[in-house]
């Protein structure tokens, strides 16, 4: 397996939406803070999609993510645009 530091981050190219990101930016200063927002956020046209990973039995919701997601609620975004994947290694569970 490859690790992230053998990468070449160089190369990369950045995708953003200008309405995501300041849907982002709306929610962090309602939030108050930068931290917890979800680990990838995907969108077509106005519909958004924000996921959290979660390795199984070694990892947990943080008080911010929920933060995050209570405040985007309460800013009326639908329950279906947030998801939460939990992964292992090795054997399905």
């Amino acid at each position: 397996m490859a690790r992230a530091s053998a990468w070449a981050f160089g190369d990369c190219v950045k995708f953003e939406s200008p309405g995501v990101a300041l849907l982002i930016d709306s929610l962090r200063k309602q939030m108050g803070k930068r931290g917890g927002v979800w680990d990838v956020y995907c969108w077509n046209d106005e519909r958004v999609l924000f996921v959290e990973l979660k390795r199984g039995g070694r990892d947990r919701i943080r008080s911010s993510q929920r933060l995050f997601l209570e405040t985007a609620l309460n800013q009326k975004l639908p329950l279906d645009t947030f998801l939460i994947v939990e992964w292992n290694l090795g054997e399905p569970v």
